[in-house]
């Protein structure tokens, strides 16, 4: 479902707002993320700004997106940079892209 609305936005040109405590589709489907906690805006900005911030997270008690915490324990055995990844298929394309390099320690 989300996949469709990510498409009807594309295509028409839409604003959409997505309320979600899944991390995951968060990082998948947002361009820009409001955390709210006590009713006062926490975090106001870039989904990787504030899954990149692990303090923050865990004082706003959300969790790393699967996604970004393969990646953060991945990109020291390649020898990189932790890549701005949104999707597991992006993820894969990652892997498969290092190991191709032969980036291993």
């Amino acid at each position: 479902m989300l996949a469709l609305f990510k498409r009807l936005k594309q295509e028409l040109d839409l604003t959409l707002i997505l309320v979600s405590h899944d991390m995951d589709d968060v990082l998948a489907y947002a361009e820009r993320v409001v955390v709210m906690e006590r009713g006062q805006v926490a975090f106001d900005g870039d989904p990787f700004d504030l899954f990149k911030d692990e303090a923050l997270v865990e004082s706003l008690q959300l969790e790393i997106p699967h996604v970004l915490r393969f990646a953060n324990e991945l990109a020291p055995v390649f020898g990189v940079a932790t890549p701005s990844l949104r999707t597991e298929n992006e993820l894969a394309d990652w892997i498969a892209l290092e190991l191709g390099r032969g980036r291993t320690t």
